[in-house]
């Protein structure tokens, strides 16, 4: 089986060949309408997986393109909301980001995919409140005891208006000698003063890179730097504590690509992550996708 993924997000393409990607199927991918033409034209794939925009373009003349012949593939169409269906032309199903991986493996299947009606903009509206603001550096915290229920190689997410617990949890992997790579949304040397650690890295989300700074604003600049820890320690911890920052500056299904990737990542060492958002920014559906490869933090 040939499958042929159509999407200008290398963190989507990245996850759904992980995903997809098997002895018997192979997996191509385009992140651009051309490209995708040509692709479909030399590899004549039995499903195609491709996103309502690509490059801003609207993908309906390709999708025009695809439908035609004697045996078309199946298609499913990757929508960034309702408003971008197409109803006028004949798809297998859609996925509404952000989707579950089950959608991809159903639709590769033959399962049914339910069109998921439920907009994204109520989780969008929450991202772009003024009034949702974390205040994670008002104050010094005490180092607590450590009586956290925690296991190394798990990952954990923290539902919690400002990171205390998350931080404590940071505390009790630091102090028992673990590699520590602190992901924040404010600033490095807030996040010092409080964690009172030097041997824990900081690096703060912003729109440079640099030493003490990740690019925020692209998911890959921050996988990477994430791979790249994973890497170089023996026993890495990462620790985001604005993960609704993170979806703000990206989607959804960008920042669920990044922590699959960290949680099964492919190095011989086992990786811990923690990570917090406000509670009153997802939906049950959108957390539900988040605790798919992590375990909400219970005190």
């Amino acid at each position: 089986m040939k499958v042929l993924v159509i999407d200008e997000n290398e963190s989507i393409q990245e996850m759904m060949t992980d995903m997809l990607s098997t002895a018997d199927r192979e997996v191509f991918v385009s992140n651009a309408i051309m490209e995708a033409v040509e692709n479909f034209n030399e590899h004549k794939p039995d499903i195609v997986f491709m996103n309502a925009r690509v490059g801003g373009e609207s993908t309906e003349r390709l999708l025009k393109i695809i439908s035609k012949g004697e045996t078309p593939p199946k298609i499913y169409m990757i929508a960034n909301s309702k408003a971008d269906m197409i109803p006028e032309v004949r798809v297998d199903g859609w996925l509404c980001k952000p989707f579950r991986s089950s959608d991809i493996t159903d639709a590769v299947s033959g399962t049914s995919v339910k069109t998921e009606k439920k907009a994204i903009s109520k989780l969008k509206s929450f991202f772009t409140r003024k009034e949702i603001t974390t205040h994670a550096f008002a104050v010094k915290e005490p180092v607590k005891k450590d009586d956290m229920k925690l296991k190394f190689g798990k990952s954990y997410l923290f539902m919690e208006h400002d990171p205390v617990q998350l931080r404590d949890a940071c505390r009790h992997f630091a102090d028992k000698g673990d590699n520590v790579l602190f992901i924040t949304s404010g600033t490095v040397k807030s996040v010092k003063e409080i964690m009172r650690n030097d041997s824990i890295k900081v690096r703060s989300l912003a729109a440079k890179e640099g030493e003490k700074y990740i690019k925020g604003d692209k998911i890959g600049s921050v996988t990477s730097a994430i791979t790249s820890f994973i890497n170089s320690e023996k026993s890495p911890v990462i620790v985001i504590d604005d993960l609704h920052r993170l979806i703000d500056m990206n989607d959804l299904n960008a920042v669920l690509a990044m922590i699959n990737q960290t949680v099964n990542n492919s190095s011989k060492n086992t990786v811990t992550l923690l990570a917090a958002i406000h509670p009153d920014i997802l939906t049950e559906r959108d957390k539900g996708l988040l605790l798919y490869n992590m375990t909400e933090y219970e005190a």
